[in-house]
């Protein structure tokens, strides 16, 4: 592994007349000094993080998902072995019968998203069967448990995910754990949902049979589910979570107090809180009774995390546990209505044009969807106009997604609550890949692939930005259009140079078995060794793709009426998973139900 290096860093927090560094969003929380901050790269270390936080919980659990299993096994050591203590409900019980105040937000559980298992999976976040949080949900009403309570997020009358793209849903992960007691405090946001196949080592092995199992339960005895070998998630999950401690989980906690206590559900706003239990009134979170000094919130010093792994023969965990110089919590639509208080943010976008816009070396993007290009044209237009035509040619840009362009994950425009806003230009990996190429951007745009001979789909499910090893945003929010403007979204901006250039090495260790410590002094240089990698990695798989053919977000096809082949010669990769990819124009077909006006097709929509 390359010695550290150290950077004299072109990004400077100068501040606004508010007092506001112009790196971070203006319209959000505060920024916060001496966070301390810890991430998480996949969900092996996640999981067992948290579970080991959540047992030690003395006063409250705050914990809100868009995706939440209750049968979620925490901690995984061995193929379909597992010890029922580190089952998600039954630590959350335990504490429950402790007398540990628990209240759990869930986005809508009528549409099915709690509960996927790889064995049954047709879409990379949906799932046939919501059994699992509704049998917890009736057994907790049976047992009168009155230390935990559930609400659902009600999106609108979404019964299927068919009608996902007509409204906003709410995509939040955070977890606030004793709140009420400074010294013990500690938060998450996290990109991970609570769910079974989130679980993932970052060796990215197919098929890992740690991974690729659930649980049922019946008559209070567990039963382990192998999922089926070859599935749609076999190759597993790449996604990023936080840790953190200090005065900002003030912040997330008012985030969660706002949502919780959000019951307006008349017309026009986007939600409405269902109780999920009947045991008693669900109660009201408040400020003055929760809420702390920041000088309370002192922070007693944990040990480091570090974990050399001989896979890869670097370290996947190194964190000196050393308080970050800037954080801030930022959010996309926290809730929107008349009662609503902070409004229909769009913080992250912010933050996303703010930072960008001030990169001199490198942007390195880690994203489920890489697809708003009206931002991307926003961000270019303003670099050009500012710093001259010639600067973005010297900004290296490393572009880590998907191989497919479906279209869940735009919103129609003028159905649903709260969408007549959206803009009906197509929002497609295309057409951001052309945006790129017509302003002559520096890029690498990549998927990834398990490095064995069978070169499974990695499904990309990361919210990663980086910029120049000094600055990050991490969180929820994907880079679409969907997720900056109009679902419920959280994430942290950090302002740190060893944090960020530590998790930027991490993260590269995975990727491409290499830190790349040069990419500040060499940013273009480094970008050739990332495409010299991913073209060699492309040949050895051997793909071929034909355009008529569409991708759909697990790896799998689609017929249409040329239909063509993929086929790879099996050859393993000499080194790293990553893998060039040019998305493809496709006609987009609106799903049923979404307003007409959105059937278009990606041509004409890039702009130079």
């Amino acid at each position: 592994m390359n010695a550290p290096v150290t950077h004299t860093f072109p990004i400077q927090p100068s501040t606004t007349t508010f007092g506001v560094p112009t790196i971070f969003a203006n319209k959000a929380y505060p920024v916060r000094n001496g966070i301390e901050v810890r991430y998480y790269v996949n969900g092996e270390d996640l999981f067992e993080k948290l579970a080991d936080d959540l047992k030690k919980a003395r006063k409250s659990i705050r914990y809100i998902a868009w995706g939440f299993n209750p049968l979620m096994v925490m901690v995984r050591r061995k193929e379909r072995e597992f010890d029922r203590r580190n089952v998600l409900k039954e630590i959350l019980e335990e504490r429950a019968r402790e007398g540990v105040k628990i209240k759990i937000l869930v986005w809508h559980p009528d549409a099915s998203l709690a509960t996927l298992s790889p064995a049954d999976a047709t879409a990379p976040e949906t799932g046939p069967d919501p059994e699992s949080l509704d049998n917890w949900v009736t057994s907790l009403n049976r047992s009168k448990n009155e230390n935990i309570e559930i609400k659902a997020v009600d999106g609108s009358d979404v019964s299927d995910l068919s009608k996902l793209p007509q409204y906003p849903s709410q995509h939040q992960k955070n977890v606030i754990i004793d709140m009420e007691d400074p010294p013990h405090t500690v938060a998450y946001v996290m990109g991970h949902n609570s769910v079974p196949y989130y679980w993932d080592t970052s060796h990215h092995l197919a098929n890992d049979p740690r991974r690729n199992y659930t649980i049922t339960e019946k008559d209070g005895q567990y039963t382990a589910e192998q999922g089926t070998p070859n599935g749609p998630l076999s190759g597993g999950l790449h996604d990023y979570s936080a840790r953190l401690r200090g005065p900002i989980v003030r912040d997330i906690y008012d985030n969660f107090r706002r949502m919780w206590n959000y019951t307006e559900g008349s017309s026009g706003s986007m939600w409405s809180n269902k109780d999920l239990l009947n045991t008693k009134k669900q109660t009201k979170e408040t400020t003055h009774k929760t809420v702390r000094p920041d000088s309370e919130y002192v922070l007693k010093k944990e040990q480091p995390a570090e974990r050399f792994d001989e896979f890869f023969g670097v370290l996947l965990i190194q964190d000196d546990i050393v308080p970050a110089a800037q954080v801030q919590y930022v959010t996309t639509n926290v809730v929107v209505g008349p009662k609503s208080g902070v409004g229909a943010l769009k913080s992250i976008r912010q933050s996303y044009k703010e930072i960008i816009t001030k990169a001199q070396k490198y942007v390195y993007i880690n994203n489920q969807y890489i697809r708003d290009h009206v931002l991307f044209k926003e961000i270019f237009d303003e670099i050009k106009q500012n710093r001259g035509d010639d600067a973005l040619e010297k900004i290296a840009f490393f572009l880590v997604g998907n191989d497919f362009d479906d279209d869940n994950t735009n919103l129609s425009p003028g159905s649903g609550n709260n969408n007549k806003s959206v803009d009906s230009t197509a929002n497609t990996e295309y057409d951001t890949h052309q945006l790129f190429i017509n302003y002559k951007i520096n890029f690498v745009r990549c998927v990834l692939k398990t490095k064995d001979a069978s070169h499974a789909q990695i499904y990309t499910h990361a919210k990663l930005l980086i910029v120049d090893d000094v600055y990050a945003t991490s969180g929820s929010a994907n880079a679409n259009m969907r997720s900056l403007s109009h679902d419920s979204e959280a994430n942290i901006n950090v302002y740190d140079s060893k944090i960020v250039r530590n998790l930027r090495r991490r993260s590269w260790n995975v990727l491409v078995e290499d830190d790349m410590d040069d990419v500040f002094d060499e940013p273009m240089v480094v970008l050739k060794k990332w495409k010299d990698m991913a073209n060699k990695n492309k040949e050895a798989l051997g793909l071929s793709f034909t355009p008529g053919e569409r991708r759909t977000g697990l790896g799998t096809t689609v017929p249409t009426p040329e239909k063509g082949t993929w086929n790879h010669n099996g050859t393993k990769f000499e080194k790293g998973i990553i893998v060039e990819f040019e998305p493809q124009k496709q006609t987009r077909k609106a799903p049923a139900g979404v307003n007409a006006a959105f059937n278009e097709t990606s041509e004409g929509n890039s702009t130079g």
